[in-house]
């Protein structure tokens, strides 16, 4: 009887693929939650990662995966 929508992280092609995947995969896991234990509060606004402490590990993840992107590259060269 009730219906809730909830905004994803990326477009509908990169929500499952870092670095949107694991903000969305914290979603839906809140949503699985408050399936299973309806009488538990839902996370407060005090609970959750500051926008300015999300943006830095974001910021991480993508010079993570920058790295990691140019070492195949690398790799792929001397093949």
């Amino acid at each position: 009887g009730r219906f809730q929508a909830y905004q994803g992280v990326g477009t509908h092609e990169a929500m499952f693929q870092p670095p949107c995947l694991a903000d969305n995969v914290s979603i839906l896991q809140g949503i699985l939650d408050r399936i299973a234990n309806p009488d538990r509060p839902v996370i407060s606004v005090e609970e959750a990662t500051p926008p300015e402490e999300r943006l830095l590990q974001l910021q991480e993840a993508y010079r993570e995966l920058s790295a990691e992107l140019l070492l195949l590259q690398q790799q792929e060269l001397r093949e």
